[in-house]
C-alpha cells in the first residue's frame, strides 16, 4: 500500500497540510491487515510514505484495516478542514473503532512540541463536535485520553 498511500497523499493536498504542520520529527505508522506497514513522514517540505523499517520508533501508531486508512487518506480534499472531518468521522465510525487500535510512543510534552495539537485548530467546529460527541470536550479530557493511549 505504500504506493497507494504515496498516490493518495498526492492527490490529498489536505491531508499534505495537515502533516506539514506537524514538526519535521513527526511519524505516523499505518499498519494494516492488507498487510501494509507504512510510515509517514516529512523532509524538506514533502510529505513521504515509507516502508517501515524494524528499527524506527515512530510517534504513533495506527492499526486498522485497508478499508478504514483507504477511506481517510483516498478521499481528496484540498482543505485541511475537509480531511480532518473525514480522517475522524471515518476513524470514529462503530464499524471502523472495531478494527482500529491506535498506539503513541512519545509523551504529551513530544505530543506538544511536535505539533500534534494543531489538529484541534485546523479541524473547525464540525471536527471539534464531533470530538466532543466522543467526550473529547476540553483539553483536560483530551490529555486524559492522550495518556491513556501513549504506551
Amino acid at each position: 500500500m505504500k504506493q497507494n498511500i504515496e498516490t493518495y497523499l498526492k492527490a490529498n493536498i489536505g491531508a499534505q497540510n495537515v502533516f506539514l504542520s506537524f514538526s519535521p520529527k513527526a511519524s505516523i505508522r499505518i499498519v494494516t491487515d492488507f498487510p501494509e506497514d507504512v510510515l509517514i513522514h516529512q523532509t524538506r517540505g514533502k510529505v513521504y510514505a515509507s516502508n517501515f523499517l524494524s528499527g524506527l520508533m515512530p510517534d504513533i501508531t495506527i492499526k486498522t484495516s485497508h478499508l478504514v486508512a483507504q477511506k481517510v487518506l483516498s478521499d481528496a480534499h484540498d482543505d485541511p478542514r475537509d480531511f480532518l472531518d473525514n480522517a475522524i468521522e471515518t476513524m470514529l465510525d462503530a464499524k471502523a473503532r472495531e478494527k482500529t487500535e491506535t498506539k503513541i510512543h512519545i509523551g504529551l510534552l513530544k505530543i506538544v512540541t511536535r505539533g500534534y495539537l494543531k489538529v484541534l485548530k485546523m479541524g473547525g467546529p464540525k471536527f471539534l463536535n464531533i470530538l466532543k460527541e466522543n467526550g473529547l470536550d476540553s483539553l483536560n479530557a483530551v490529555k486524559k485520553t492522550l495518556s491513556k493511549l501513549i504506551n
